[in-house]
């Protein structure tokens, strides 16, 4: 890490939300006291780094990044030059299953599962690792490129853990990626009535698509997938160099940003362990909650097929929620929004978890700055 250290302490010696207090008051949930004066003193300080290091365009100069397939442009005040623009069904004809879940995190074997259960997968599928993920990503390929694009363009990337500032986007370009998704997802899924979609990047991405997607090309079915963070830090620190620190905050954006976007529709929230252990009571829970009987298969009829790729072998890394509530780093906010999380999972709607999410949520917003110039 680089930058003028948090109370000359690292954020891992005392936790983020209590190192961020000791500067602003904001780290703790509930309390929402700003920034604080050693913040305002210093100044916004230096950007994150991101691993691509975009061009942080000036809003009135944004232009949209571009689909490979596409033919049109953006020009700088937002307005399209389209050769051919996508037209707008009156009502969706179609359901997807929206995967949503931070990376690391199981999303690739739960969009497996569904896929053999009956959601069609995308025609242009990302490749597997086969050292991270020998059995596949599942994701497809043309949309992830375009979501990196489109990050790139807001100045953040995959691994930045600020909120995307949708705010640096007019309505002339969201239109205009509005077709461009539209577009991807009619190549990839053509008219299957019901498939699965999953690409981590959206959960910081999802407002959008409820805006722009939801109502013109799919009906949409969160179901919200999450790790125990510990796990997540370990195999991003593998998989990576990421820092324990960055990993955190990351999982944590990805938790919040998908939980909060989620909230005013029907969903499904399961933790990677649930799927390991109980993958068919899952499968029936999804089917039950989106009302897809009779269009997804019954459990004993891929069993073979997901006991072919599914086992508990596959997983790497395991610690239990006391881990993360104990772990010096993770005692606050993580380890609160964790356990909200875990209640959320029983109950969707539980206003109390919700509750401590937004204490969180407020708390992390705030000290964003300051994390930013320090890490």
């Amino acid at each position: 890490m680089t930058g003028k250290r948090l109370s000359d302490k690292d954020p891992a010696e005392k936790g983020l939300g209590a190192a961020v207090a000791a500067e602003t008051g904001a780290g703790v949930p509930g309390n929402g006291a700003g920034r604080g004066k050693a913040a305002a003193e210093e100044g916004p300080g230096p950007e994150r780094r991101v691993t691509k290091e975009p061009h942080e365009a000036d809003p009135s100069e944004l232009k949209a990044p571009q689909a490979s397939h596409s033919k049109g442009e953006w020009t700088e005040d937002g307005a399209t030059a389209r050769q051919k623009v996508t037209e707008r069904p009156e009502a969706p004809t179609r359901t997807c299953l929206l995967v949503l879940g931070m990376h690391r995190s199981g999303t690739s074997a739960l969009t497996r599962v569904l896929s053999l259960a009956g959601a069609a997968l995308p025609k242009q599928l990302m490749g597997a690792n086969d050292e991270s993920n020998p059995s596949g990503h599942w994701e497809p390929d043309q949309l992830v490129q375009y979501h990196d694009k489109m990050l790139a363009e807001l100045g953040s990337s995959w691994d930045d853990w600020r909120p995307v500032e949708w705010s640096r986007v007019n309505v002339k370009q969201r239109e205009a990626i509005r077709q461009d998704i539209t577009e991807i997802l009619a190549t990839d899924y053509g008219d299957a009535p019901l498939f699965v979609l999953k690409d981590p990047r959206i959960c910081r991405l999802y407002p959008f698509f409820k805006e722009h997607l939801e109502k013109e090309f799919a009906t949409l079915y969160p179901i919200l997938m999450f790790r125990n963070p510990l796990e997540v830090m370990a195999s991003l620190e593998a998989r990576d160099g990421m820092s324990r620190v960055d990993a955190a905050l990351l999982w944590l954006r990805h938790l919040i940003d998908a939980e909060r976007a989620s909230r005013d529709a029907p969903r499904v929230l399961v933790t990677y362990g649930m799927l390991l252990e109980d993958w068919a009571g899952l499968l029936e829970r999804v089917a039950k909650t989106f009302d897809l009987t009779e269009a997804l298969h019954e459990p004993e009829e891929v069993a073979p097929q997901v006991a072919e790729f599914l086992a508990p072998a596959l997983r790497h890394y395991s610690y239990t929620s006391s881990d993360v509530r104990l772990d010096p780093l993770l005692g606050d906010w993580v380890a609160d929004a964790w356990e909200a999380y875990q209640v959320l999972v029983r109950n969707p709607d539980s206003k109390k978890a919700q509750a401590r999410l937004d204490r969180v949520a407020a708390a992390f917003d705030t000290a964003g700055p300051v994390l930013g110039a320090c890490l």
